[in-house]
């Protein structure tokens, strides 16, 4: 599966995109200005959710080795919106891509 940053970093660098997937123990360590966006990150998410309370998380376990952690993360997602969640934390989607020929 593959995540926002890894689209991302895929449109900046392609090798970079395929290193990650298939040699990632080769990546640098995060810098401390790398670590100081993630942890920026953590507050939005923790501020978004004293903003609006009340609602379901449905961040994954991201220490599951075995690569299902964003289909979890799917199936919770689902499973919110079908059960009428008005808020839902770290929601997880799949766009569906397709390609229409001009005549």
């Amino acid at each position: 599966m593959l995540s926002k940053s890894k689209y991302l970093r895929g449109l900046q660098c392609e090798k970079r995109l395929w290193m990650e997937k298939h040699q990632p123990e080769l990546r640098d360590e995060y810098t401390e200005a790398q670590k100081a966006v993630f942890a920026q990150g953590t507050c939005v998410g923790e501020l978004a959710q004293k903003l609006f309370p009340d609602g379901v998380d449905c961040t994954p376990d991201f220490e599951r080795p075995d690569g299902k952690r964003i289909t979890i993360g799917l199936n919770m997602t689902k499973d919110a919106v079908t059960n009428g969640a008005d808020v839902i934390y770290e929601a997880a989607f799949v766009a569906m891509m397709s390609t229409f020929e001009s005549s």
